[in-house]
């Protein structure tokens, strides 16, 4: 199996250059986009800011007390 995805990613590559579609960027000019765009939406991000307990899907179930 590992053959057959090294064999479609060497195919992949080869055809790359040839791509109408392909956009090519420098590496600092991605670094810059991508810091800009966490920048931008980190207002957003539950990672940062948190999620309140009354929303997050993750919270422990409460336990029925009286049975």
């Amino acid at each position: 199996m590992l053959q057959n995805v090294k064999l479609q990613l060497k195919h992949c590559h080869h055809l790359l250059p040839f791509s109408p579609t392909a956009c090519y960027i420098q590496v600092s000019q991605a670094a810059a986009d991508l810091k800009q765009f966490c920048l931008q939406n980190a207002q957003h991000d539950p990672l940062l800011t948190g999620v309140s307990s009354s929303t997050n899907p993750f919270r422990p179930q409460k336990v029925c007390s009286f049975l």
